[in-house]
């Protein structure tokens, strides 16, 4: 046992002796490594690599350390020392820094100090700085805002300890290089740029000006302003300051020397303020004199033209429009620097139109009391209006008999001691907005009449005031007037703008934006409608140009967008007056617009016109019908209508109630398909192509849906009707595959199975047309296959043309006969 011991620690030891022996280094083998250090270190050399000779260095000075003492000695005497290493290395990173900056790159000085995490404090320092100023200019030049300011935030101290010169340099690139990526910033942004950076304000100016100019909600940039040296932003102040000279009235110009005092002499404050206190009053009884000398020193701001139109109505009421072109004319020198109010007005009152006459509602309708307010459902069949009897508004309505009206009856629901008026009805009718004591409230027809009004918007978003309110068919986007602090111009009473909500998710609304200065005017704009095509909205206003109080215009929303719209465009001389005229409807086939006017010692009335080609929407499609069971009894299950392309829901429609009736008002341009989805029953659907379609379209469609237990005790076949092939083929478009996809679903969850036949015309022989429908029918299951459906659960047989439901003798009944249908079976267990 002692001699084994004994053996295993000679063995050790020998083995010990033998890898020391193999890991010392001879002086040879240090000095090659020196010498390679010395020729990659040799700058005048082709292969000159200072990376290469540190690195020999190092692998010399971790060989000198194992040499024996005697050898370390021996290389001492010729200065081979552990100093002579560390002065080797300094040369060696200084070349390398040189190096890595000549090459001009911030990566290249990135690269060096990660190599060399031990160089000498000052050389670091250098180092770092040249990195800095590399990648500050790097960064500059190609504009990298977010990656300038994520570097500035990140390495802030860092820099003012290395590179305390470049800090403000960074900082202004920060400012510019956001401007050049956002020419048009969110106002927000824009102001925290300001607050973060207020010595670069000025650099802010120019984009400050424009941003008004743009959306010009003037109490925002008041708050901002005030914590701002206005001598930094004088272009700015300079395009704020319109909104506040505009209304021509003093308040206007007093508010702006308020919050602004010592940038009046930057404006023409001092005359356009005396000129405001000066103003005559706005009335027919104004000397015609004193309104002439008053023009002659305003125009063109509002206030002239308004006297202008003064000065016009006798000749505008009295439809003299030759007279009016030359008193017209002799303002043009007045309103040269701005033509463009007296340029539109006459091109208003110079347009050849053809006479239009309003016509009553008729005696049914109007009473010896004031009518007003009408709102008309999408199919023309129902009048809901406001009656004004005892002071108070209750809402009437009526139904479209023939040609006339029936005779009005109150809505028990909206009868009361409150002031109630209606705004809106959804397309189909399902849902009431309406004003009841100056909230807008929104009603939901059911079986037992409207609901309880609930407030339309939550305490959130809700509006100062809001007025008119119009809901899009889908029910998916709503526009309103309103008073609101983002309104363009000064939040006075006289200003009111248009805004836009969208549907969210929770069935909420979005916070409301101001649909911007295409439409809306420091003035008034009101009553919004939306017509049923989804892209025409009419609107009231006196800030654009017109006749005189309220006149209605037209505007079209461009492209998908829903804050574009093209330049409002006056309905003209035969529709507007001198008066207020708003509050117009238009009928879904854009012929009528309905509105109430006033009856001299009366009040109002209701009245309807048959609209120019100018002033009329785009045509749609309508599809109506009743929605059905089986039995012939009316259901309410919602009608899902969807866009096939897309797959996007294109809107939700609510039957009547009681009756099942139900009316869909569709945007041409688009292949919709619309299905009712509700537990236990098929989703029975059908599809509307409006691709091709450029006028307008009235289609009659009762929808009949039986459950599932119907269908299977009755053997019933339900044709697909949103499967389609190519031509002739049996390929399945893509359109197809939501309706294949549900009906997949629907097999997973059921216990049932599914047989498929497929069916043609008599277009070819009898062969061919066999093949196809089995063909077909065979896609059909395939695809079912693939979403996760039993191959024993599915069936699939062509039929060809041996089964026809409709004659082949005429297009429509051959395109019937050209049908894939199934049938559900009971599992047998």
């Amino acid at each position: 046992m002692r001699i084994n011991v004994l053996l295993l620690l000679i063995c050790c030891f020998s083995h010990n002796l033998f890898g020391q022996n193999k890991a010392a280094t001879s002086i040879s083998e240090l000095r090659a490594l020196l010498d390679k250090g010395k020729i990659f270190g040799d700058s005048t050399k082709t292969n000159y690599q200072p990376d290469s000779a540190y690195q020999y260095t190092l692998d010399a000075q971790s060989a000198f350390r194992k040499l024996r003492k005697g050898d370390q000695k021996k290389l001492e005497k010729e200065g081979i020392t552990t100093g002579h290493f560390s002065q080797l290395k300094r040369q060696y990173t200084e070349q390398a820094f040189r190096l890595a900056l000549q090459q001009g790159q911030s990566k290249a000085l990135d690269d060096f100090l990660e190599k060399y995490p031990r160089i000498t404090f000052s050389l670091a320092i250098q180092a770092r700085q040249a990195r800095n100023e590399l990648f500050f200019s790097e960064q500059r030049d190609a504009g990298n805002y977010d990656v300038l300011l994520a570097f500035l935030e990140a390495n802030r101290s860092s820099l003012q300890e290395n590179s305390p010169e470049l800090v403000p340099k960074l900082e202004e690139a920060v400012v510019l290089s956001f401007l050049k990526k956002y020419p048009d910033p969110p106002v927000q942004a824009l102001f925290n740029l300001m607050n973060r950076y207020p010595r670069l304000t000025p650099f802010m100016d120019e984009t400050l000006a424009r941003v008004i100019n743009k959306s010009p909600f003037t109490y925002q940039f008041e708050d901002q302003f005030r914590l701002t040296d206005n001598h930094l932003i004088p272009k700015a102040i300079q395009a704020l300051y319109p909104f506040y000279a505009c209304y021509g009235e003093a308040t206007g110009f007093e508010r702006f020397y308020n919050n602004f005092p010592e940038m009046i002499d930057s404006v023409n404050f001092r005359e356009e303020y005396g000129l405001a206190r000066k103003t005559p009053a706005f009335s027919e009884e104004t000397d015609q004199p004193e309104l002439l000398a008053y023009i002659k020193k305003a125009a063109p701001s509002y206030r002239a033209y308004q006297s202008v139109l003064l000065i016009s109505k006798k000749m505008i009421d009295d439809q003299d429009w030759t007279a009016l072109a030359e008193t017209l004319q002799t303002f043009e020198e007045d309103f040269k620097q701005d033509t463009t109010r007296l340029s539109q007005l006459q091109e208003i009152i110079s347009t050849t139109e053809t006479p239009i006459l309003s016509e009553s509602f008729g005696d049914q309708v109007n009473t010896a009391y004031p009518e007003y307010s009408p709102v008309i459902t999408a199919d023309g069949q129902t009048l809901y209006f406001c009656r004004l009897m005892d002071e108070v508004e209750n809402i009437y309505t009526s139904q479209k008999e023939g040609e006339t009206w029936s005779k009005p009856v109150p809505i028990k629901r909206f009868h009361t001691f409150n002031n109630e008026a209606p705004l809106a009805v959804s397309a189909d009718g399902s849902n009431l907005i309406l004003f009841i004591n100056g909230q807008v409230m929104i009603s939901e027809k059911t079986a037992k009449g409207w609901s309880e009004p609930m407030p339309f918007f939550s305490t959130t978003t809700k509006s100062i005031w809001q007025g008119g309110t119009t809901v899009a068919a889908d029910k998916k986007v709503v526009i309103f007037a309103a008073r609101r602090p983002d309104r363009i111009g000064l939040s006075i009473e006289e200003n009111i703008d248009l805004y836009i909500s969208y549907k969210l998710p929770n069935d909420t609304w979005s916070a409301p934006q101001n649909l911007g200065t295409t439409l809306n005017t420091p003035w008034e704009e009101r009553s919004p409608f939306l017509h049923p095509d989804m892209r025409t909205l009419y609107f009231s206003s006196n800030g654009h140009a017109g006749l005189g109080g309220l006149d209605v215009f037209k505007t079209t929303r461009v492209g998908d967008s829903w804050t574009e719209w093209t330049t409002p465009v006056n309905l003209g001389k035969t529709i507007n007056t001198t008066a207020n005229d708003w509050g117009y409807k238009v009928s879904t086939d854009g012929r009528e617009a309905y509105f109430s006017k006033q009856i001299p010692e009366k009040g109002e009335d209701l009245f309807s016109l048959l609209l120019p080609d100018k002033a009329r929407p785009q045509d749609v499609a309508t599809l109506e019908g009743k929605l059905l069971g089986v039995d012939g009894q009316p259901l309410t299950f919602s009608i899902i209508v969807e866009d096939m392309e897309t797959g996007e829901t294109a809107g939700e429609i609510n039957p009547d109630p009681i009756s099942g009736h139900f009316f869909i008002s569709l945007p041409l341009g688009k292949l919709y398909s619309y299905r009712v989805d509700q537990p236990g029953y098929y989703p029975i659907s059908n599809n509307i192509d409006l691709r091709s379609q450029t006028d307008q379209l009235k289609q009659i469609d009762n929808i009949v849906v039986p459950n599932l237990t119907e269908i299977v005790e009755n053997n019933i076949a339900i044709p697909l009707k949103n499967l389609f092939f190519e031509t002739s083929k049996f390929d399945i478009k893509s359109t197809s595959f939501t309706e294949l996809k549900r009906l997949a679903q629907l097999l997973l969850a059921q216990d049932l199975k599914v047989e498929i036949s497929g069916h043609t015309d008599n277009v070819g022989s009898a062969e061919y047309n066999l093949t196809l429908s089995q063909n077909r029918a065979q896609a059909t299951k395939d695809f079912l296959i693939q979403q996760g459906v039993s191959p024993n659960l599915i069936s699939a047989t062509g039929f060809g043309m041996d089964q026809p439901i409709a004659s082949n003798e005429i297009e429509e009944g051959r395109a019937q006969n050209r049908r894939v249908e199934i049938r559900f079976k009971p599992i047998e267990k």
